[in-house]
């Protein structure tokens, strides 16, 4: 779980063995106001896969990605997505 000052992310994974860990379905769920991150719909074809962790920060959050790629959703006067 991670927040921002007025909105909270979280990514869900499905448990499994150390066999499967790759396959993990994982989604991503965010909730509070949407101009601080509570709404991730201007970013989320970016984050349907691949997130392995989201970090809050003072306007939104930024999603570290498995391929090395970080995503930034929230407020737009802090590189948001417009």
């Amino acid at each position: 779980l991670s927040c921002s000052p007025r909105a909270f992310a979280a990514v869900v994974r499905r448990r499994g063995d150390a066999a499967d860990d790759a396959d993990r379905d994982c989604g991503l769920i965010c909730w509070g106001h949407p101009e601080f991150g509570g709404d991730m719909s201007p970013a989320e074809p970016q984050l349907r896969h691949g997130v392995e962790e989201v970090f809050g920060t003072q306007s939104g959050f930024a999603a570290l990605k498995a391929d090395g790629t970080v995503v930034f959703w929230g407020h737009s006067d802090a590189c948001g997505p417009e």
